[in-house]
């Protein structure tokens, strides 16, 4: 049987370079409570969950959300990019010319440090392949 939550736990961990131990220790942190290497191993290996309120924190940490973890919706249509340029989508949508031009730089230069580290999964790049794209899309028109 297919662990959903577990998968995506380990995905997330490794998306953000983290081993179990690391995981275990800032989930601590978060939460006033004792969590082990071996919490980790087993949410990722077996059908076991945290309690629910470790689990908003897990998702903090992991930069994803509680959805994503447990599959309900699609990672890919749920990307925040602003975890990436410290901007939202809406905010995104209302830059002048200039800052677009600026901030579609930044996504370059976020492209290429995450090609040469290969640290994140080919679909996070073509993700921002594909707002690159449409960013420049939007240059072109203005």
């Amino acid at each position: 049987m297919s662990n959903i939550f577990g998968d995506n736990l380990r995905k997330y961990r490794q998306l953000r370079g983290m081993s179990q131990k690391k995981l275990a220790d800032l989930l601590s942190r978060e939460t006033g409570n004792n969590f082990t290497q071996k919490h980790i191993s087993n949410y990722e290996q077996t059908d076991t969950f945290p309690k629910a309120p470790a689990i908003p924190h897990l998702a903090k940490i992991l930069g994803s959300s509680i959805d994503v973890l447990f599959g309900l919706t699609n990672d890919m249509n749920e990307v925040d990019i602003s975890q990436y340029i410290g901007i939202t989508r809406p905010e995104l949508n209302r830059l002048s010319k200039v800052e677009l031009k600026a901030t579609f730089e930044q996504y370059l230069n976020i492209l290429d440090e995450l090609v040469k580290s290969r640290a994140w999964y080919t679909e996070k790049v073509r993700h921002l392949e594909e707002e690159i794209r449409l960013l420049q899309e939007r240059l072109e028109k203005e």
